[in-house]
């Protein structure tokens, strides 16, 4: 008989964490489920740790594969997933134990594809936990269809899997997978998901805890592969448009592309991503106008608005002098409308 949930945890060099997550998911009050440990190239000692776990625990699968990034392995455990469920959690982020048989119990009472949980944050380096702000955009009524609020779906929840509960049958139905590559290989995964879904339900309580401030420099792997977060929102551009959807959700895809462009050029040196790449990069993605930047804001660049100076350096920052300079223009001509 197959399990409500299987648990697809991907595994590279969590030594320092492994164990607390381990534990965290074993001991979910809802006890019918799967772990899916895949150890994606690990070379500390998380292999030892998961197979330690293995012996106690007959409901922990180990697959192992050569380091081919979390996507991969993401993808990996769905192949061989039952559970009528699915959910992710990263091997340095914990639970507290109601979550999986709070988001069991919605998704199961509503009928619905997906089911979103909050999450909060805890500072590695502080040792303080902070809340998220995603909440807040999600719709009074529930379960809710996606179309319904197509101007801020995609605000609804963080860009990364393991913040919902996802039927497993529709998440095969569409195809839905983790791009192969090494940064922003859930954005596609996560944002489809969303998208396609027929109805959405979610839990307020928070029990998922994110793991930040560790020694990883995730701004070295933007210099690496700068490119890579713009080929995943135009693969989701274009799954869109060929699912004739890109106009429910055009306003919401715009803001959150370019609040992820925005990370990206605030940290790849222009030497890495010229100016020119960029700003044709913004065009693919159609967000290369005042109008997006607008929606993003919610606001337009004013010369008398209080620090003008200071936005001014942002913007040339983040987009490069020839992008700033074109938007700049445009707000002194008649606005747009939206």
């Amino acid at each position: 008989m197959s399990p409500c949930i299987s648990i697809i945890i991907p595994v590279y060099n969590a030594e320092k964490y492994l164990r607390e997550c381990l534990d965290s998911v074993r001991s979910q009050t809802l006890q019918d489920i799967e772990i899916i440990c895949v150890n994606d190239g690990s070379i500390d000692k998380s292999a030892d740790i998961l197979m330690e776990y293995a012996e106690k625990d007959e409901r922990i699968q180990i697959i192992c594969q050569s380091n081919a990034g979390a996507g991969a392995a993401r993808s990996r455990g769905m192949e061989i997933a039952q559970g009528e469920y699915l959910v992710f959690i990263d091997a340095d982020d914990f639970w507290k134990s109601p979550l999986l048989e709070s988001a069991y119990r919605q998704i199961k009472s509503n009928d619905a594809d997906l089911c979103l949980f909050p999450f909060a944050v805890f500072d590695e380096q502080t040792g303080i936990v902070s809340g998220t702000g995603y909440s807040n955009w999600l719709p009074a009524k529930q379960p809710f269809q996606p179309i319904d609020y197509g101007d801020r779906l995609f605000q609804m929840a963080a860009p990364g899997p393991g913040f919902c509960l996802y039927r497993r049958k529709y998440i095969k139905d569409f195809d839905l997978t983790f791009l192969p590559q090494h940064i922003a290989e859930d954005i596609f995964f996560v944002f489809l998901s969303m998208a396609l879904a027929s109805k959405i339900c979610y839990i307020r309580d928070v029990y998922a805890i994110v793991r930040r401030g560790m020694t990883d420099n995730l701004s070295s792997a933007l210099w690496r592969y700068p490119e890579e977060t713009h080929h995943s929102l135009l693969m989701i551009k274009n799954r869109l448009e060929n699912s004739g959807l890109f106009t429910v959700y055009r306003k919401s895809y715009r803001i959150a592309a370019i609040s992820s462009c925005e990370y990206v050029f605030w940290h790849v040196p222009t030497e890495i991503l010229p100016e020119n790449r960029r700003l044709q990069m913004l065009k693919e993605l159609d967000i290369a106008d005042k109008s997006a930047i607008i929606e993003y804001r919610g606001d337009h660049f004013n010369k008398s608005r209080p620090g003008k100076l200071a936005t001014l350096s942002r913007m040339i920052k983040i987009y490069g002098f020839t992008y700033t300079y074109r938007f700049i223009i445009s707000s002194l001509r008649k606005p747009d409308k939206l």
